[in-house]
């Protein structure tokens, strides 16, 4: 049986081979994930502010990690732990949604803005997208087949990307 990593709002976590990680609830925020085919590693940052945290704060790590720039670099330095090298890593975008509406203002999109461009500074891409509109989502990195699902609203789990 897989353990499975729950990533709350905020958080990042990694893991490898034999464990699923699992974000049950995108709105606005949006899961950074990171996977690694050669390791059987990867992770989720689940961010829900674009930028920086404030510079100076006292904030705990796991206070900086809901902004964009801070859970990617956190992502990312756990990604090392497994002894990941850049050229293996695959990343991918979900969420982003402005769930309130047309008519409210949602940071979904600057946080995604702020995602490509730390990626493409650490000369990454993201490999697939599933980002914006009105619905929540979900998402699930099995790291032992290599498969990211997802779901958007209620519908069925559907695959984003597959290991080739």
């Amino acid at each position: 049986m897989k353990t499975e990593l729950i990533v709350s709002t905020g958080e990042v976590k990694a893991g490898n081979d034999g464990e699923k990680i699992i974000v049950r609830a995108l709105g606005s925020c949006v899961a950074l994930v990171i996977f690694d085919n050669i390791t059987r590693s990867g992770g989720i940052a689940h961010i829900m502010l674009p930028g920086s945290s404030p510079e100076g704060g006292k904030q705990s790590i796991s206070k900086r990690t809901k902004y964009a720039c801070d859970g990617l670099k956190k992502l990312l330095t756990l990604m090392e732990k497994y002894e990941s090298k850049k050229k293996d890593l695959y990343s991918f975008l979900l969420g982003g949604a402005n769930v309130l509406g047309k008519n409210h203002a949602s940071p979904g999109l600057r946080i995604v803005e702020t995602l490509v461009e730390g990626l493409k500074a650490e000369r990454l891409q993201p490999s697939a997208l599933e980002i914006g509109g009105f619905e929540r989502r979900s998402c699930a990195l099995d790291l032992e087949s290599g498969v990211l699902s997802y779901t958007v609203g209620d519908s069925e789990r559907m695959v984003l990307w597959k290991e080739q």
